[in-house]
């Protein structure tokens, strides 16, 4: 009898799963890539450039507190270089301290 309980407790929990990532969905997380691109993610004969992605990222960054952009340096065509550091808004406000302590590692 017991697995037919379990099994019909994980059915009922991956229902509420869909439900719960639609509340989250409408309440201002960042743009899902299919909203932002022309065309989406995968689809045959497109590739977005390097503007479209960059242009992405910078929105991701100004519409989440967890993500925050670093220019890394300049790629040989001379564009910038982003690196997206993704973590909890309190961990991004202590980077540089966590910056210092990796380097102190590091030494």
């Amino acid at each position: 009898m017991k697995p037919h309980w379990l099994f019909l407790s994980g059915a009922l929990l991956l229902q509420a799963v869909p439900a719960a990532a639609q509340t989250t969905a409408q309440s201002g997380t960042p743009t899902p890539p299919e909203r932002f691109f022309k065309q989406p993610p995968g689809t045959d004969y497109y590739l977005a450039n390097y503007s479209e992605y960059e242009a992405y990222l910078q929105k991701l960054a100004t519409q989440s507190d967890r993500m925050k952009l670093v220019d890394i340096g300049k790629s040989a065509e001379g564009r910038s270089q982003w690196m997206a550091i993704v973590s909890s808004p309190a961990n991004l406000a202590k980077l540089d301290e966590y910056r210092a302590i990796a380097e102190k590692l590091a030494r």
